[in-house]
């Protein structure tokens, strides 16, 4: 349960506001942190609606199905909160900037493919 942590981190946060908020004691919560404990399934809810994510991602449990729309990671979330409260010009900045990533990328891609005998 690697992803705990992160999250409470992320949130800025101490163990033992996360445990008071599942009504456990903080050593549980530490343990549920450190995987030396798993948590029951009505805990897990509680977590993945703290946290705002699946269950899945407080598991570590990935499945290959190309039908669902990945979840956003938590930096994800963050980048598009901030992007919604910016006026229209740094909108049009991110904008900019994120063209220039895609742009870069594409060129590493290509040369990937270059190198490899792709191309």
């Amino acid at each position: 349960m690697n992803n705990l942590k992160f999250l409470r981190k992320n949130l800025g946060l101490t163990q033992a506001e996360v445990a008071q908020f599942l009504k456990v004691s903080k050593q549980t919560y530490c343990h549920y942190e450190k995987g030396r404990y798993e948590p029951d399934i009505s805990t897990l809810k509680k977590l993945a609606d703290f946290f705002e994510c699946s269950i899945d991602y407080l598991v570590n449990h990935r499945i290959r199905d190309i039908t669902r729309t990945p979840e956003s990671t938590p930096l994800q979330k963050s980048l598009c909160a901030d992007i919604l409260s910016f006026d229209e010009e740094d909108c049009m900045r991110v904008e900019a900037f994120m063209e220039g990533l895609k742009s870069t990328r594409k060129e590493q891609k290509q040369k990937s493919k270059f190198k490899e005998g792709e191309i």
